[in-house]
């Protein structure tokens, strides 16, 4: 986690000078994806693609396999403003794996589906706050995007290692359900199979 820490800390301290664009944190993110998974590179500014330049292309250290892109505007510009909607559309319909972000919220898209947005950070007071609550789900979500494979799965420990990156969500996203039904005493039918399996352990 404490990459994360490290990534908003720096985020933070450029952000707080007022001086700051979007090409500022750049070199952060790259370093970021980096760090969660040491087998891609994040090229900043690659060659332009048919659907335009997106900001990053990611792809595998060993050779070059093209993963995914990143889209990347300001640090709190609204990703779904309608200024974006032409642009956005054209990537999430080109790029069959894909990240939109402001450096802090970060959306993922799947042959052109959102299938989830997360926020590692807000706005406060004028200054960059961690969502520490949200770190662990953000690089397991990471590690899901760095291990896309468009074409097809050429062996059996690349799919091993795509099947625990998915299943390791699938809990993620079953325990937050959980959490939400304990919180609000509802009781739906995953909560019900919870304490269920609670007694019987």
């Amino acid at each position: 986690m404490q990459k994360l820490h490290n990534y908003i800390a720096k985020i933070s301290n450029e952000f707080f000078t007022g001086s700051a664009t979007e090409h500022t944190y750049r070199g952060h993110l790259k370093d970021l994806v980096e760090a969660i998974d040491a087998n891609v590179i994040a090229i900043n500014e690659p060659k332009r693609v048919k659907a335009g330049a997106p900001d990053y292309l990611i792809a595998t250290k060993a050779d070059n396999i093209e993963i995914g892109h990143i889209e990347a505007k300001d640090i709190g510009k609204d990703l779904n403003h309608k200024d974006y909607n032409e642009q956005f559309t054209r990537y999430k319909n080109a790029l069959e794996n894909l990240i939109i972000t402001d450096y802090m919220e970060f959306q993922f898209y799947k042959n052109a589906q959102l299938y989830t947005t997360i926020k590692i950070a807000k706005i406060q007071d004028g200054k960059i706050t961690p969502l520490a609550e949200n770190f662990a789900e953000f690089i397991n979500l990471i590690k899901d995007f760095t291990s896309f494979v468009g074409q097809s799965i050429t062996s059996s420990s690349k799919l091993a290692c795509m099947m625990a990156h998915k299943a390791k969500l699938m809990a993620d996203v079953m325990l937050k359900a959980i959490e939400i039904d304990i919180e609000t005493d509802e009781n739906t039918e995953l909560y019900s199979q919870y304490k269920i399996f609670k007694q019987m352990l």
